[in-house]
């Protein structure tokens, strides 16, 4: 009886590992989360805005852009590509005017192009997680936390 006893539980813990191994190698691994790059659009070329990039004055109103590209690949991020959240609710700015080498004169409106002669510093932060996830516990990000400080001169 002991006999039939100890080969019914080693038969039990053998399916119960075998099933565990197979059970794990049928789930497909979450990815890991990528890098981003981050850019401040240039509001006449349309290209990346470089380091203490002299920038003719823009008409008032015209609304800074920035660009989010995955780092790996190079596509710029949309919508879509960000679960539960958006491009820009996953990024916020902070505009100051630069003087003397310090960061001290905030610009009240970050959503546009400063309308005064002079040097700026835009820091553009992304985070993609929401702020309010359908499932906290379970979120996985699928980008990284980056910012970007990008100094530039209005001429």
């Amino acid at each position: 009886m002991k006999r039939k006893i100890l080969a019914a539980a080693v038969l039990i813990v053998m399916v119960v590992s075998v099933t565990s191994v197979f059970a794990a190698g049928c789930t497909d691994p979450e990815p890991e989360a990528r890098d981003v790059t981050i850019e401040l659009v240039n509001p006449y070329t349309g290209d990346a805005v470089q380091w203490l990039e002299e920038i003719a004055m823009p008409p008032a109103g015209t609304p800074l852009e920035y660009r989010v590209r995955d780092a790996e690949t190079g596509e710029i991020l949309t919508d879509d590509d960000i679960p539960e959240n958006t491009v820009a609710g996953s990024c916020s700015l902070d505009l100051q005017r630069v003087y003397e080498g310090s960061h001290n004169g905030t610009v009240d409106e970050t959503r546009y192009w400063p309308q005064e002669r002079g040097k700026y510093s835009l820091m553009i932060y992304f985070d993609c997680r929401p702020r309010n996830p359908e499932n906290p516990r379970e979120f996985e990000r699928k980008y990284h936390i980056a910012s970007q400080d990008i100094l530039f001169v209005i001429v």
